[in-house]
Formats: structure tokens, sequence, C-alpha cells
């Protein structure tokens, strides 16, 4: 299957062309193999125009543990009614 993406960097598979960051290129999945051929669009042609920008991460939130504010309990005396 061959799908167009932006490039977080790496080399062609093909040519060797250094590929920038946010580059277009186009990944090649081969069935029962994890890792995705990049090609450089000097390789395969132009890029779609509807290709999507490469967007930044987005840093995680960081949750802080929230606790409610205690009343100081007060002591019962326990009561014998015998």
């Amino acid at each position: 299957m061959r799908t167009w993406a932006r490039s977080q960097g790496g080399s062609c598979g093909y040519c060797g062309v250094r590929l920038e960051r946010g580059t277009a290129v186009q990944l090649i999945a081969i069935p029962l193999v994890t890792r995705k051929l990049r090609r450089c669009e000097l390789c395969v042609g132009p890029a779609p125009l509807d290709l999507a920008p490469l967007l930044d991460p987005i840093e995680p939130i960081t949750l802080t543990r929230f606790t409610a504010p205690s009343s100081p309990r007060e002591w019962i005396p326990y009561r014998d009614d015998a």
C-alpha cells in the first residue's frame, strides 16, 4: 500500500537523498514487514496538493493530585448506656 506523508527526517530508500523534516515522502508498506519504505518526490513524482502539513507534537499535560481540604475530626466519646 502506498501513502503520502510528511517526513520526520532520514533518507530516501531508493536514491539516498537526505529528507528534511516536513518534506513530502511516499511510504510503501509491504505485508508482513513492519518497516515502511520511504521514497522522495524526485524518485516517485510530485506529491498530492492536499497533503496535510507536519504539525509539531503536543506536549503532555501534567496533572496534579487534588486533595480536598480536611476538617479536624471531633473526638466522640463512647457512651455506655447500661
